[in-house]
């Protein structure tokens, strides 16, 4: 697996503590015995960088197979400023949302 780094972005919380999130695009391979996908996957890093010290990361392999829905997918993160805890969830909706789209548009 490879790990390119995509962006970052300083957040204040509500308990004044700056946080900074960065974000990832992962790159594999997945070989099917004949030749291999290329598949890409994100990751988030948040850390404390005022006040508490410390990191969280999260990531998912293996999201997507065209490599610019993967950065269109890690710029709303970074707009969004999703942070690792989140980013199960907006998973989850984002894909929930493309299943409808899909549903709606094969009719």
């Amino acid at each position: 697996m490879e790990r390119e780094y995509f962006d970052e972005v300083t957040v204040r919380t509500e308990d004044e503590q700056d946080i900074k999130l960065t974000y990832y695009l992962l790159k594999s391979t997945v070989s099917d015995g004949v030749a291999g996908l290329r598949v890409y996957g994100v990751e988030i890093v948040k850390e404390l960088i005022s006040g508490k010290h410390g990191k969280e990361a999260k990531l998912v392999r293996e999201l997507f197979i065209k490599k610019a829905e993967a950065k269109d997918f890690l710029a709303s993160l970074c707009r969004n400023t999703v942070t690792p805890m989140g980013l199960k969830y907006v998973i989850s909706d984002y894909f929930f949302q493309k299943t409808q789209e899909n549903m709606v548009n094969s009719y």
